[in-house]
């Protein structure tokens, strides 16, 4: 038994030292693994969107479906910014602004229901617009419940990372 027993002791001692590379003469350890993990974050607005609005709000969009409430401001001052001065942007502006100032992403949240819905209003009036756009409709939603997106994989801006892909497709319009 115990002529055995030294066997697999140095059957595994063997062992261990093909997997850690280990060679005579030459004194190595074993490399240290890690784990690396991707965290969601805002991804650039897809080339499906058309127009300047669209890309400044999909850059919100992503940024509040990653729960990024930096990124997500930063795209909403953007937009705010860019629909200065365009008395047909104002109520995109203005709710933009809202979002950009946010205190929390609960409260961006509810500032981006209203941002959807002037965008929303904005296009089904200017149809051209719409162009590889769609629109989502989340029924958890807090306030406004639609949202529009240009890329193809549904993200839903008003759950984030908890509850991405809740809500579906629904008609563009008010």
């Amino acid at each position: 038994m115990k002529r055995f027993m030294s066997y697999v002791g140095l059957a595994t001692m063997a062992g261990m030292l093909v997997l850690t590379g280990c060679k005579k003469g030459k004194k190595t350890t074993p490399k240290k693994v890690t784990q690396k993990t991707k965290t969601p974050t805002a991804r650039k607005a897809p080339a499906a969107a058309g127009n300047w609005t669209m890309k400044a709000y999909e850059v919100v969009r992503v940024a509040l479906a990653a729960d990024n409430l930096a990124d997500a401001q930063k795209g909403a001052k953007a937009l705010a910014e860019k629909a200065k001065g365009k008395a047909a942007f104002s109520k995109i502006g203005e709710a933009a602004k809202k979002l950009a100032g946010a205190k929390d992403i609960a409260n961006a949240r509810l500032a981006f229901g209203n941002l959807s819905k002037n965008l929303i209003a904005y296009i089904s009036a200017n149809p051209k617009h719409s162009k590889g756009v769609t629109a989502y409709e989340c029924p958890m939603a807090k306030g406004y419940k639609k949202w529009l997106q240009a890329d193809a994989k549904m993200a839903n801006p008003y759950m984030g990372k908890k509850m991405l892909t809740c809500g579906g497709k629904t008609k563009l319009s008010l």
